[in-house]
Parts: C-alpha cells; structure tokens; sequence
C-alpha cells in the first residue's frame, strides 16, 4: 500500500478483570512523517482504500477479540458507503477518527450524516466515536446518535487524571453517546487506579500493557 509500510496493534484490555478486549488497528507510516498531517491530505477514497487493505492484512492473522478500525468522515459520507465495507468481519469496530469535523458542520449536514450512520447500523456495522471531548456534547446532542462506545481522548483523560470525581463525571456524560466507554493513554498505576474508580471498562495504554505482560 503506498505511503504505509505495515499495520501495528495495540491492544485493549477490559480493566476490572485484565482480559483482552480487542486491538486498535494501526498504519505504519515513515517515521519522518506527520501522522495526522499525512493522514489529512489523503482523500476520502484513498482513506477508504486504505481500510479496506487492512481488513485485508486481518485476514491472515489470527487474532481473538474486536478490532478497533479508523474510518474519517468524510470517508463515511461517500455514497453506498454500507456497500462498499461488505467486507467487514462481525467483531470488527469502526472508529469515526476526526470527530472534530462534527464541529464545522450544519444542520442539514448533520441529518445527513445521521442518515449514513443509521445505514451503516442497519446493515450490520458497529461504529464508535474517536477522540471524545466535552466540547463536541453540543453538536453530538444536534446529531442524536447512540454510538456502540466512545472513546475518550488521552489529552482530555490526563487533565482528569488527578481527579476521580470529575473523572466519574466525564465518563458519564459521554455514555449519552454511547453504551461503552474506552480511556486511551493509562501511564501510571495512579491512572488506572482513578479509571477503575469510574464506570469505564475498556482501556489502553502504556502501565496496562506492561501489568498484563509482565517482564
């Protein structure tokens, strides 16, 4: 595939019993690019092209529990776009990547945007927001969607990281959106102390990893 060298994954364990819940899928890009630089000049149909070429790499591994794909939107809003991800195995995961875009959007592209999510739930897919944060509760209550889960931002996770209580309170707010919610960038047992003490299950990070797979 042009422009990635290979896919990485990182795994996603369900903090209140050590299990492995899954794996975000990763591109591998050169190591003197700008990931999310590159990743923004591409366009949608590169970007679903590139998808679908990991679903491709998955094939050939044999891996247990969900996997954790990107899909921007723009890539979401090309037409029969339900179509074009026939591929998609069951225990796969679509992660809206660039929530931010929500943000730039009208009302009218907002209905239709739920229009193409609700196609892609009839048909079968599971989709989770990426990358939450409490400045996008506006514009998700205009768009009034339950997602499978949302991911919480690891910027917005260690501003809270000190703070149980408002910690507590951020994952409520975001289960408005979704049923599950997944903490990205634990780095201490102190984080994973204070996520325990919310009502988050999945999660990942640096301190999860290495009190699942001891040296």
């Amino acid at each position: 595939m042009d422009g990635i060298k290979s896919i990485r994954l990182q795994p996603i364990y369900n903090l209140h019993n050590a299990q492995l819940y899954g794996y975000e899928v990763l591109s591998e890009i050169s190591p003197a690019t700008d990931n999310e630089q590159w990743f923004h000049q591409q366009s949608a149909n590169y970007l679903l092209t590139l998808h679908q070429w990991q679903i491709q790499q998955l094939k050939a591994l044999s891996i247990k529990g969900k996997l954790f794909l990107n899909l921007p939107f723009a890539a979401l809003q090309l037409p029969a776009i339900e179509k074009l991800l026939v591929e998609e195995t069951r225990d796969t995961i679509i992660e809206l990547q660039d929530p931010e875009t929500l943000l730039t959007m009208n009302a009218v592209q907002i209905m239709k945007f739920r229009q193409q999510l609700a196609k892609l739930s009839i048909a079968g897919f599971t989709l989770w927001l990426d990358d939450y944060r409490p400045e996008y509760c506006a514009i998700l209550n205009l768009l009034n969607w339950q997602f499978g889960g949302i991911k919480i931002e690891r910027q917005v996770f260690q501003m809270q990281r000190n703070s149980p209580n408002m910690l507590s309170d951020l994952v409520s707010h975001a289960r408005r959106y979704g049923k599950k919610i997944l903490i990205e960038g634990i780095e201490t047992e102190e984080d994973l102390f204070t996520v325990l003490q919310s009502s988050a299950r999945p999660g990942t990070g640096f301190f999860v990893v290495r009190i699942t797979y001891p040296c």
